[in-house]
């Protein structure tokens, strides 16, 4: 399609579907949305009047790690979706033949993954568009560097190789986002991951985040805050995470680090879930409110003494009434 709109504001933004039209439009004072379908977000939450949506990126905005908000699944019309029945019941299953960009068969992607950053500049949208199969390698990365980057899947966002700075960089944050990145390094340097600020408000927040590591994955690391999501991290290797704030998040995985890791920097009502078969979660301070680890699945967790830090079985951390009791606010609105 062509592209529509002034590029002016959110109200009157550039209208793309493809990624050859943003990177022309790639100007940090351009206002960038993908085209149709449209993702409006009926509804307050309530039991009476809930949360309307239509994707899974639109139910992860508003069912954050501290929140039980009622939400339903609405249908759309079917030239945007497939649909398929069951006792006759229409499940909504996401066309991505209409909404996804495949860097396999993007001219502008290089066979041997990005070298060299590659910059957005603009307030992008992506309107729950996915990106799927980007590499990045050695020197390369994948910056968003305007505010207003939002509501984006980056499927196998391919990590290769040591890089001497993050391999997604948010300069100001990204709100709701599913990340399913793999990581590979061959070198003994440690291979960073995320950059994002440390507030709250520029984090990366509202999103769900998978991280796995492959062949000679060695050390990871991450520098960034992540506010209101979940992540799963399945790592065999060494992990660093001193560098990174988690704000009412849950971590789930594996982490199977040969030694004492420290699990975080600041953290404010987290729930550390990863299983540890051999590594050491070490936390000892700058825990500002009630946060909670599995205690089922780490061996002698001895370093997790920090104020605020309490063990807790894997039943227990099901159960959101004692996680409420017990300080974390879940099952209420803590905004």
């Amino acid at each position: 399609m062509a592209r529509t709109g002034s590029g002016t504001s959110w109200d009157d933004p550039y209208i793309v579907d493809n990624w050859a039209d943003l990177l022309t439009v790639n100007n940090n004072s351009n206002y960038v949305k993908f085209a149709n379908p449209s993702r409006t977000i009926t509804g307050d939450g309530s039991a009476a009047n809930p949360f309307v949506v239509s994707t899974y990126e639109e139910m992860l905005a508003k069912t954050g790690a501290t929140h039980i908000w009622q939400v339903k699944l609405i249908e759309r019309e079917a030239k945007k979706y497939k649909y398929s029945s069951n006792d006759g019941d229409i499940f909504l299953i996401y066309d991505d033949s209409i909404t996804t960009i495949d860097f396999n068969n993007e001219p502008t992607m290089p066979s041997s993954g990005y070298t060299t950053p590659v910059l957005i500049n603009c307030h992008v949208d992506f309107n729950g568009w996915t990106l799927k199969n980007i590499a990045i390698n050695y020197g390369g990365q994948l910056r968003f560097a305007n505010t207003g980057t939002k509501n984006i899947r980056l499927q196998n966002l391919l990590i290769l190789r040591w890089l001497s700075s993050s391999a997604l960089y948010l300069d100001y944050g990204i709100d709701t986002a599913i990340i399913n990145m793999q990581a590979s390094n061959d070198t003994t340097n440690a291979l960073s991951l995320f950059y994002a600020p440390q507030s709250e408000s520029e984090s990366i927040r509202n999103s769900s985040i998978t991280i796995k590591s492959i062949a000679n994955s060695g050390t990871i690391t991450m520098n960034c805050m992540i506010t209101d999501s979940n992540v799963l991290i399945e790592h065999t290797g060494l992990i660093s995470l001193g560098n990174t704030d988690f704000t009412r998040t849950r971590m789930s995985g594996t982490i199977d680090a040969p030694s004492t890791f420290t699990i975080a920097d600041d953290i404010y009502g987290m729930i550390f879930d990863v299983y540890c078969p051999n590594g050491q979660p070490s936390k000892q301070n700058y825990v500002y409110s009630s946060s909670f680890w599995n205690t089922d699945k780490c061996n002698n967790p001895s370093s997790m003494t920090a104020t605020n830090l309490y063990g807790a079985t894997t039943e227990q951390l099901k159960n959101p009434q004692w996680l409420y009791e017990h300080g974390l606010l879940i099952g209420v609105d803590s905004r």
